[in-house]
């Protein structure tokens, strides 16, 4: 059998090398995912607010107000640079997923004064996902396995099993 020169043999070795350096990073982020979600889940329950099994933070979530008024259910992942502002109940049903930049905004400003806000629930229904990017406004319910694209503006309600886009986000089509 014919051995590889030392040049390849000592490439082959540099390859493993980089192998498991690729395998710890792997697994270092997947740890810190993991503690960063303990964390949260700890966190939303000890403040009174209900949060499921399997919550998934992938990055630093900001959450703004009463964290007891924060409902979510279980298998739900919320990506980095997420904002929940919980001035009113914030409900995230099973297998909800928010991509990374998107914000839940239940205050608003009345207009009679601009400083002077109310607020408004936001309903997210089961197996829907926010894409990065999205504001959904106070008052907001968006039903089951909705798919609201990047960048839109969530206002009022979003019907059942449909692709919604855009500022003001509109239906672009339903998933059979």
């Amino acid at each position: 059998m014919c051995r590889g020169s030392v040049k390849d043999q000592k490439l082959s070795s540099h390859m493993k090398k980089m192998n498991l350096v690729r395998k710890a990073i792997v697994a270092v982020r997947f740890l810190r995912v993991r503690l960063r979600s303990i964390f949260y889940y700890l966190l939303i329950n000890a403040a009174g607010g209900e949060c499921g099994r399997r919550l998934k933070v992938d990055g630093p979530v900001t959450i703004v107000g009463d964290i007891a008024k924060l409902r979510i259910g279980s298998d739900v992942s919320l990506n980095h640079g997420v904002l929940l502002n919980c001035r009113d109940v914030i409900e995230l049903g099973d297998q909800v997923t928010i991509s990374a930049g998107a914000q839940l905004q239940t205050a608003f400003l009345t207009g009679e004064r601009m400083d002077h806000h109310s607020a408004k629930p936001i309903k997210i229904g089961q197996g829907s996902w926010i894409a990065a990017g999205v504001v959904v406004s106070a008052g907001a319910i968006v039903c089951e396995n909705v798919v609201v694209g990047a960048m839109s503006l969530v206002r009022g309600e979003l019907s059942s099993n449909a692709l919604y886009a855009g500022v003001p986000a509109k239906k672009i089509r339903e998933f059979s």
